[in-house]
């Protein structure tokens, strides 16, 4: 069984910025756990924009999943059928 990936990270990826609000209260917990960490393991990071572009991934396949159902199936009418010789 493989070992399970740490939320804490130690490296950058290369990215662009978006902006997103967090309730105040969220940022306060997400600053104490940096806090906390700090004190434990200063390579370490709570690295927020890792952890929101995995989430954001999971929801952009579970998006592009339910657009597909969502798109009406070929009926098998399309122009390649009538081409038979």
């Amino acid at each position: 069984m493989a070992a399970k990936k740490s939320i804490f990270q130690s490296t950058r990826q290369n990215s662009v910025s978006v902006s997103v609000k967090i309730p105040q209260e969220l940022k306060e917990r997400i600053e104490a756990l940096r806090e906390s960490l700090a004190a434990v393991d200063q390579t370490l990071t709570f690295n927020i924009s890792a952890i929101c572009a995995e989430t954001l991934e999971i929801a952009v396949k579970t998006g592009e999943a339910e657009l597909a159902k969502m798109k009406p199936a070929a009926n098998g009418t399309g122009a390649s059928e009538g081409a038979r010789v």
